[in-house]
């Protein structure tokens, strides 16, 4: 009897300490919906409106910056020849015409930053948006074709 006492024992620590196979619940396999947001945000009606002015504003920036840009190259090229007919060694005058030139340039360059800026926000706002009003569609379609997941077509 204390041979089946320890062989019961033995039999319940062995059940205790292996590892068993869990129920685990069965996953349904993947069905995945590819989705071309580029295709979308290039094709769709608001899309193709936005990108419009969304291109007509990167066009008045790129005016803008030349318009900056042109008379800051001649005062640049002016400079450089002031500089030189003075040997290297500008003097009160032309000192502060640097200065000037220099301040110039920065005003030119944060202006046309801020304004880059802002159409990248523009840009990150109407992909928000339109992204927004995608995803009841996508989710619906997902629903009406059995899928379960959905994956861009840039990720596969």
């Amino acid at each position: 009897m204390t041979k089946n006492l320890a062989l019961m024992a033995g039999t319940a620590l062995a059940a205790a300490v292996l590892p068993t196979a869990a129920s685990a619940q069965q996953l349904p396999p993947a069905v995945i919906a590819v989705v071309d947001s580029d295709r979308i945000f290039s094709e769709c009606t608001a899309c193709v409106a936005a990108n419009s002015q969304l291109q007509a504003q990167g066009q008045a920036l790129q005016t803008r910056s030349q318009t900056l840009a042109a008379p800051l190259e001649t005062e640049q090229q002016a400079i450089a020849q002031a500089v030189q007919a003075a040997g290297g060694n500008p003097d009160a005058a032309l000192q502060q015409r640097i200065q000037t030139f220099r301040t110039n340039q920065q005003n030119a360059q944060q202006e046309i930053g801020q304004q880059q800026q802002t159409i990248q926000r523009n840009i990150a706002y109407v992909r928000q948006q339109i992204s927004e009003r995608l995803s009841p569609i996508i989710q619906q379609q997902m629903q009406a074709r059995g899928a379960n997941v959905a994956m861009e077509t840039a990720a596969t």
